[in-house]
């Protein structure tokens, strides 16, 4: 099982959305490692130091390519930008595919339906909806 996942704020504001198949153990990855700049995941440690974010789980997926085109969908609905490789995989491709290939696919904005090619859906940020 995977999951999506938001960090919200004592305000309420989500301040990041993940995907993990352990959330619990990226939550802690998140806000008690020291960021690295040799670091493999750049969101490790992000939020080094913080005690006022807590973790909401928002759904759950039997496959990463479902959790990953969740957690896009979400960083979407909330004005948040979707990386070009959560992109390629919503769209149903490796990451490894070259952009020549990914700009062949179309892609649906699930919050205002804008259709445009993976590659371009990945930048789709601060949309007026």
């Amino acid at each position: 099982m995977r999951y999506v996942y938001d960090l919200v704020d004592s305000d309420g504001v989500t301040e990041y959305v993940g995907e993990s198949k352990h959330p619990n153990v990226r939550f802690k990855e998140h806000t008690t490692h020291k960021p690295r700049a040799t670091s493999p995941s750049a969101s490790r440690g992000k939020f080094y130091g913080r005690t006022d974010l807590s973790l909401q789980i928002i759904s759950s997926h039997d496959t990463r390519k479902e959790s990953m085109k969740a957690e896009g969908q979400r960083k979407l609905s909330l004005g948040m930008e979707w990386t070009e490789k959560e992109g390629y995989i919503a769209a149903g491709l490796k990451a490894s595919k070259s952009p020549k290939s990914v700009n062949k696919v179309k892609v649906k904005c699930p919050h205002c339906d804008m259709v445009s090619t993976a590659g371009a859906i990945g930048s789709h940020i601060n949309h007026k909806h």
